[in-house]
């Protein structure tokens, strides 16, 4: 039994690094998009942008960060919820320029192709986009 317990002490999981970012479309940042970073190996981590662009991607609740490899990206519009709305349900897409619908729409989940490489070394990771 001892030697289970020190064998699930080991630091032999995934390399998981702290990444922050900002994302921009046309040089202006992206407000509420949520982005899903998916490695090619391990579990996914994603991210949610501020009024300025910026984001620090989340690998679970207790860690900060994305694992070390390539990442197919997509980037969602985080829906805002109504007044009136209880909790837990799906919000409502609040309006937008027919640019930032397309926006959304080519880089989500079934039509994104962005990919990026998470290095030991990633600490900001710009996404310029157009």
């Amino acid at each position: 039994m001892l030697f289970v317990a020190v064998a699930g002490c080991s630091d032999s999981g995934p390399k998981v690094v702290k990444v922050t970012g900002t994302l921009t479309f046309k040089g202006q940042p992206v407000s509420n998009a949520v982005l899903t970073f998916r490695p090619e190996f391990g579990r996914q981590s994603w991210a949610q942008t501020d009024e300025q662009g910026r984001f620090k991607i989340n690998y679970d609740r207790d860690q900060d960060g994305a694992v070390v490899g390539k990442h197919k990206v997509w980037i969602d519009l985080r829906t805002v919820p109504s007044p009136n709305q209880e909790p837990g349900m799906p919000g409502r897409r609040p309006p937008m320029s027919k640019e930032m619908s397309e926006f959304f729409d080519k880089y989500n989940a079934d039509n994104s192709k962005l990919t990026v490489e998470i290095t030991k070394d990633t600490k900001d990771l710009k996404l310029d986009l157009d």
